[in-house]
């Protein structure tokens, strides 16, 4: 079973912050993320908001939507690594390379034979 968590950016600091998300509620309609093992929470930019995948890669980073990968593409006859963006869509985690969506399935074997994190869209928009 894998383990389910999200990640967000903490508001004003833009330090990422992991537990479990929720909407407060009320006027300001704002998202915290609080720990996993309890105690106050932190305001985050609900855009960042994801969740982990349950993957990591091949360096044994946690793999979570919005972070951008490198992988050996399934057709042996591309050579070049190909690079994706993480997404969730409808059911599960998918990777979407030149617009052709792969599903959660294709996501872990892709990732498992060895790709790797190499950004997120959330960091890269900030710079």
């Amino acid at each position: 079973m894998r383990e389910i968590k999200f990640r967000g950016k903490e508001v004003g600091t833009g330090i990422w912050r992991y537990g479990y998300p929720i909407q407060l509620i009320g006027p300001s309609g704002k998202f915290a993320i609080y720990p996993l093992l309890g105690g106050g929470g932190w305001s985050v930019d609900p855009a960042t908001v994801g969740q982990f995948t349950g993957l990591r890669d091949k360096e044994g980073t946690e793999i979570y939507e919005g972070d951008r990968v490198r992988y050996k593409h399934y057709l042996k006859r591309i050579k070049e690594p190909t690079e994706s963006v993480v997404s969730f869509q409808i059911c599960g985690f998918n990777l979407n390379p030149n617009n052709t969506a792969w599903n959660d399935f294709s996501c872990m074997i892709v990732l498992k034979k060895g790709g790797e994190v190499i950004g997120n869209i959330h960091d890269e928009a900030s710079e």
